[in-house]
């Protein structure tokens, strides 16, 4: 019996820990997020930098919008119709972004953006 214990406890331990580090990445649609300023807050969370935040809800799709300098453009949507609007027109026009289940995020690395906190990686090559 002391063998049997022996072999298990490293085994569960293993275990664990795969079922962890399965669980460990970003939510494979993005998640949502109430306004562009908690998106933001997510993206320094995450180690991106958002260098000159100006909340300055400009977008005309979005509930709120704003900007890290020239390096990245954040919305969040109340409207599911405006968020595919935006989808639609970013894969026609091929530009780099990211849609989570309700936000979108364009600028200058959206692959890193895409690994950090998940969503649909677009204009990608």
């Amino acid at each position: 019996m002391k063998t049997f214990r022996s072999l298990m406890l490293p085994a569960l331990a293993l275990g664990a820990a795969l079922l962890l580090s399965a669980c460990g990445g970003p939510p494979a649609d993005g998640g949502s997020y109430k306004t562009a300023t908690e998106l933001k807050d997510a993206l320094v969370k995450a180690g991106i930098s958002c260098d000159d935040w100006d909340p300055h809800n400009k977008s005309t799709l979005a509930d709120t919008s704003g900007s890290c300098g020239d390096h990245y453009a954040i919305s969040v949507y109340d409207d599911m119709e405006n968020l595919a609007m935006w989808v639609q027109t970013n894969k026609a026009l091929k530009t780099n972004g990211v849609a989570g289940k309700n936000w979108t995020i364009s600028g200058t690395d959206s692959k890193s953006v895409h690994d950090k906190l998940g969503g649909e990686l677009l204009g990608q090559k």
